[in-house]
This record gives C-alpha cells, structure tokens and sequence, in this order.
C-alpha cells in the first residue's frame, strides 16, 4: 500500500501553535526511543533468554507456532516474573538519558505536548524533564485497578498538567507486563486512557514497532485523527505490514522516514524554535536555576551557620561573568550548536584573524565540521556537477575546520570519507585521484591521534574500493593494503564489529577476482570475518546480509550439490539477517538474487519454482522499501532469465514484464538500468536500440559493467558484430 508520507518541519508547522489555550498534542514512544540510552530491543532479549536460560528458550521453542521462533512475549511468558524483571532492570540501571528524551523534554517545556505515553518500563522521559526543573504527574497504568467491564477507572480532569503514562508498567512497580496474554488484556484496560489522551489532537509515535501488538487496534478505534497522526521510522524501510493495514491506512495518518529518535526530537525541537537545553548553553546558570529553588537554611532555624547556598549561588554568578566578560562569543555559539543550528553557528565564525579562545575555537571548528559533513551527505543524494559541487563546498567547510583548530582529526576523517564518497562516483584516474587523497585525509588524521579507530577502518573501506576497479596485482596490492588498515582498527579497538564486516566484504570482493582454491580461501576468510563480527554484535544484520552476499557469490562458482549446498547457506544468512531486522530489503533483494541464480542451475518446473519464489522476494523488497531500483533492477534481470528459457507468448511475456521492471528502476535512478535495458533490446532483436542504451550506461557510469563485462556477455550474441554494436564499443573504448 502506498503511505503518505511527511517531513519533521510540516509536523512542527502543525504543531506550532499547540499549547495550555489549545489542543496540545500527545506522544506514545516505544523502545527505539531508550535504544541509544543503552536499553536493548525485543531482539536482545530473546537473544539473552537464549544464551542464559537455554532449557527454558527451548520449551519457548517447543511452545511456539510450527516453523516459527518464539519472540520476546513468549519469552519472557517462560520465565518467572522475577527473572524477567531481573533482566529488564539491569539495562535500566545502566542507561542514561539520550538527546531523544533531552527533545521529548524541551517539547514538555514548552507545553506544546502534556501527555507522553511509553510502552517503556524505563524512567528516562521523567528524569530528562527534571532536568528542565519539570516534574510531569507519572502514571504506572499496569496497577490501577479496573471496573467491573474489566477497563481502567479514568478521569482526564484529575490530570493537571502534563503527564507520563507507562502502558505496560515502571520497572520500580509491582507489574510488569510483557506477555501475549498480559498484553492482549491491557490493550483491552487501557481504552479509556487511550481515548481521553490520545483523541482530538495531534499523535506523534516514535520508536514503537506495533508488530502484531493489540494496542495498534485500539489507537485505529480512535479515528478519525483530524488533527494528524504520524508514525516516525528509524529507517527508510516501511513499518510492520499489519500497522500499515490497521492504522496508517486510515485518513490523516502519515509516516517520517528515516529519522532515529535521537534525531528526530533533536530536529523536531529546532525546527520548533525551542530554547535549547540551559545545561549546554550556559552550565552556570542552570546550576544557579537549580540551587534558586532551594529554601535558604537561615529561613527554617537562625543557628548562626555559614549560608552555604549562598555562597555556592555566589560562586556560580562570579563564574558566569567571568565567562561572559572573556567569551560572549562562545556562549552564543554553544546556544546555537545545541539546537542543532550548525549552518548559523558557523556564520558567526569571524575569520583566522580574530583571537578567540581555545573554547570558541573547538565549538567554531565543530561548526565548520558539521556544516561539511551535511553538504557531503547532500552530495550523495545527486549525481554529477550537482554532486561534485556540494563535495567542494563540503570539502571548503572541513579546510575551514582544519585553519581553526590544525589539530582537529575528526575534521581530516570526515574530509576523507566525503572524499570516498565522491570517488565511488567516478572511474579511471579522476577516481583514482580522489581515492588518494581520501588516504591523505585518513593519514592525517591517524598522524593527530594515533589511537582513533575510525580513520583506519575508513582507510581500509577506501583502499578496498579502489581495488574493486582495478584488475590482477594492483587489485591484490590495494586489498592487501585495505587488510592492513583494517587489522590496524582492531588493534586500537578489538570490538569494532565494524572492521570485522568492512574487512570480510572486502575479502568476498577479492574472492570475486580469483578462482578454484584461491577464491575459496578468500571466502572462507570472508566467512571468518563475518562470524567475529557477529560474536561481537550478534544483531549485525548488515554482517549475516554481506556473508550471505558472498556465499552467494561462491555458490556461482560452483556446480551440482556443491552449489545447492551453498546456495543454501546463503538463504540462512538472509534469513538471519531478516529475523533480526524484519524490514531490511536489502536481505530480501539478495535473497531474490540466489534464488535466481540457483534457478539457472535448473531446469522446467523446478527452475520456475525458484524464479517464483525470487519474485516473492523482490516483491517483498520492495512493500517495505518501494523506491528501491536495485529490488526492480534484479527483479527485471530474474525475469530476463526466465524469458531465455522460454518461447512463443511465454517469452514474450516475460521479456515485457523484465522491461517493466527495468523502466521502473531507471524512472527512480536515471542510469541504474541501462545496460539490462541494452540487454533486453539485443535479445529482441534491436541491434541500434541496444548499442544506444550501452553507451549511455558507460556515459552515465552507474550501472556500467566493464568492456571486460560487456564484451563477454552472451546477451549481444546477436548483435556483436553489427556496425551499430562495434561503433558503439570503440566509443565507449573497448576492444571487442
């Protein structure tokens, strides 16, 4: 289904002029909110359940539906109460409040929302109001006790003010609801509160994923939302199938993609015009805020003591003006950086030949640093002259950085990775030239701090590309470089799960330039990689997709059962990948892949099992991710496969479905379907069509294959010695 979608500032537009006069609006937050505080998902649950508790994840296995593994409800339904609230307490203890929370507070503040609503156990949204010297009524709703229809006793008008309301219970109370029954029947207790908070004004969820969770259908009986529902996705993937049928299906509910929690209340708050945190912009005098709500001890008992607080409020206003009197500057910067404001704060950098302080200095430099990094991030959404302008003046920013403070190394790294960014665009020696001063910036930056690890691992991604567009020794030589610098980040720091997966892609790549027992040393080395990653992080999906990936690619390799047998393992990893993220599209699309591949292994209907099945898969791909032209590109290329298979009408069916595909994928990315394009117009016998869509894939250089590739290629067996084809090949520099 098709969502609609908005952006964070259409929100703030809507919201804006939400306050005490008005209809303020309401949150519900779920446990991506409290990830990055330290709290694990579901998924690490389970995950701990299984390794601590191994006879009772069994039993939770045995309990499940057939063919399924049993999720966190269930789980958690297999242990007794105390063991579960022993395992959610040790996160809780341990977490500290993130800049989601610090945005959810500032929204309090300003009383554009009064009623947060958390399926969290956590405390961190009231901790971080306190912060703000505010102190929201808490509501543990797992422990009011019900009517006689079996709902909550409610009454909104003896909420004054805002509030926080745990839907599932405090990890301080005596319940704690985690379990399909528990929380069917909550859903059914809490309807009251839902309706009295939640209707007739605008409903902002974050971080909450709703899978099959009783609650969407209570929040979908309180349509209609006039004033506006959004639903906001970490990712760019779409939420849970069934959320999407239930609830965003309905009239005035809206999805914000890609926006981590932590971002999008940053964001949300900025965008608003909210003051930002006192803690950040000016420490002394939240710390004097603090202490002014503090009664003087003389007032209770004149005992002659010394006036302690006053002498600490004294202590406070003496710095504060000292700060000020040497550095206004610095304090405007910290107000405007801590809003997230970085394009302004950098404005007010007064150029190389002002003397500032070492503190004005950092938060200039920071400024110029960010302001770089959002243009090169901005750059990765264009194509040519567009892109390349927006890395100049990415590369302008981070120069500025280096001329404030010489020594700022994260500076030189993100110069670097805006660097690689841009050379993966090009080809021949303008990429050449950009890869190598990406390794100038990494360089530079290890030469400042030795000990960092980012640098290396980016250093050994950078080398690794460059040597996916080189042939023979020179590739040998920059892959063996790329592991050299990867070794070197996990030698700073042996956890970096990152290196780990970077460093086993790169080895699947090099595998991919080999053969017989030389490739599959390289791939078994990959799969030695991939597997350290996983015992550091054991949800890295991004790790089980590339092992999969390159088990995939092996598999291509070989023949008969050995081929199968990899195959296999490849659709476990995707399969693992998906269990730990059920919308990573990626997965999907390689799955699609093998099974396509393995398809043309076989013959009549167990070939055409397989490209069925591939089709799901690309189907599946793109329901959660609809713009993604790789899903549409292999898709077509599945469907070309099949058609060569084919004859008469069947053929010709599929060669039409493999062009709707492919127009598909070129109308969301010009280029990225050309050379399937060409393919598709030489097999139907279009010799001039095909060689003009081969060089425009080599001009456009997105999905351009190579002259190795191309010269090769069984598809131009037609055409390959029309004059069409040959002019077409000498243009675009091949000797075929």
């Amino acid at each position: 289904m098709a969502l609609v979608e908005r952006t964070v500032g259409e929100i703030a537009d809507v919201i804006r002029d939400c306050g005490p006069q008005g209809e303020q609006a309401c949150l519900l937050i779920g446990a991506g909110v409290s990830f990055s505080a330290g709290i694990g998902l579901a998924g690490d649950f389970v995950d701990r359940i299984e390794k601590r508790y191994t006879n009772v994840y069994d039993r939770a296995c045995r309990e499940a539906p057939e063919g399924e593994k049993p999720g966190y409800a269930q789980c958690m339904a297999a242990l007794p109460p105390a063991k579960q609230v022993e395992l959610i307490r040790a996160d809780i203890d341990g977490a500290k409040i993130n800049w989601a929370h610090i945005g959810i507070a500032r929204l309090e503040k300003s009383e554009i929302i009064n009623a947060i609503l958390t399926t969290n156990f956590d405390p961190l949204a009231s901790r971080a109001c306190a912060i703000f010297h505010r102190f929201p009524a808490i509501y543990d709703l797992a422990g009011l006790r019900d009517e006689q229809d079996n709902q909550i006793s409610f009454d909104r008008s003896f909420v004054k003010g805002s509030a926080i309301f745990h839907l599932h219970g405090q990890h301080t109370g005596f319940a704690l609801l985690n379990t399909e029954e528990k929380l069917n029947d909550q859903a059914e207790r809490i309807k009251p509160v839902l309706d009295a908070v939640m209707k007739g004004r605008p409903v902002i969820i974050a971080g909450y994923s709703g899978e099959n969770d009783p609650l969407i259908d209570k929040i979908a009986e309180l349509a209609p939302f006039n004033h506006g529902l959004y639903w906001v996705c970490h990712s760019d993937s779409n939420p849970a199938k069934s959320v999407q049928e239930k609830l965003l299906a309905l009239e005035n509910c809206f999805v914000v993609k890609e926006k981590p929690a932590d971002v999008f209340f940053t964001e949300l708050a900025n965008k608003l015009d909210l003051d930002p945190p006192s803690f950040l912009a000016n420490p002394f005098e939240h710390m004097s805020d603090i202490l002014a709500g503090l009664r003087p001890y003389a007032d209770l008992e004149d005992l002659g003591d010394p006036d302690l607080l006053a002498a600490a409020q004294k202590q406070l206003s003496d710095a504060d003006s000292a700060q000020n009197d040497q550095d206004n500057l610095a304090e405007e910067l910290s107000k405007l950086m801590a809003k997230g404001d970085f394009a302004e704060a950098h404005k007010l950098y007064p150029g190389p030949d002002a003397s500032l302080s070492e503190t004005t200095k950092d938060l200039s430099a920071w400024a110029a640093i960010m302001v770089g990094t959002a243009l090169s991030d901005q750059a990765k959404t264009k194509q040519g002259d567009g892109a390349d302008a927006l890395f100049a003046r990415a590369a302008e920013k981070f120069a500025v950085a280096l001329e404030i403070k010489p020594d700022k190394h994260e500076a030189f790294n993100n110069w670097g990775a805006a660097l690689l960014e841009q050379a993966n665009t090009k080809k021949g020696g303008e990429a050449d030239a950009l890869f190598a001063q990406a390794g100038e910036k990494f360089a530079a930056a290890l030469e400042i701090k030795p000990d960092q690890h980012v640098a290396p691992n980016n250093w050994g991604t950078a080398l690794s590309d460059q040597a996916k567009t080189k042939q023979g020794d020179e590739a040998d030589a920059l892959f063996a470089r790329a592991a050299e610098k990867f070794a070197v980040a996990l030698e700073i720091k042996p956890d970096k799960h990152e290196a780990f997966n970077n460093w086993g892609s790169a080895l699947s790549d090099q595998a991919k330039t080999k053969q017989g027992d030389e490739a599959d040393a390289l791939f078994a080395q990959a799969g030695e990689k991939f597997a350290a990653a996983l015992e550091i992080k054991p949800d890295k999906h991004e790790a089980f997709n590339n092992w999969g990936a390159a088990l995939l690619e092996q598999a291509n390799t070989k023949k008969g059962g050995e081929a199968n047998t990899l195959f296999a393992q490849a659709a476990e990893k995707f399969a693992a990948a998906l269990e730990i993220k059920p919308d990573n599209h990626e997965a999907l699309s390689n799955w699609g892949n093998a099974l396509s591949d393995q398809a043309k292994t076989k013959q009549g209907s167990e070939a055409d099992a397989l490209f069925a099945q591939a089709a799901e898969k690309f189907a599946a791909a793109l329901e959660i991710k609809p713009d993604q032209h790789e899903a549409l590109s292999n898709w077509g290329t599945a469907l070309l496969d099949q058609a060569k298979t084919k004859q008469g009408g069947e053929a010709d069916m599929l060669f039409a479905q493999a062009g709707e595909k492919f127009a598909a994928a070129e109308e969301l990315l010009p280029g990225s379907s050309l050379y399937n394009q060409a393919c598709l117009a030489s097999l139907m016998g279009e010799p001039a069509t095909a060689s003009e869509l081969v060089e425009q894939s080599f001009s456009l250089a997105v999905d351009w294959p190579g002259c190795e590739h191309v010269c090769s290629d069984p598809d131009f067996a037609k055409i390959r010695t029309t004059p069409e084809f040959k002019a077409a090949m000498k243009r675009c520099g091949c000797s075929c």
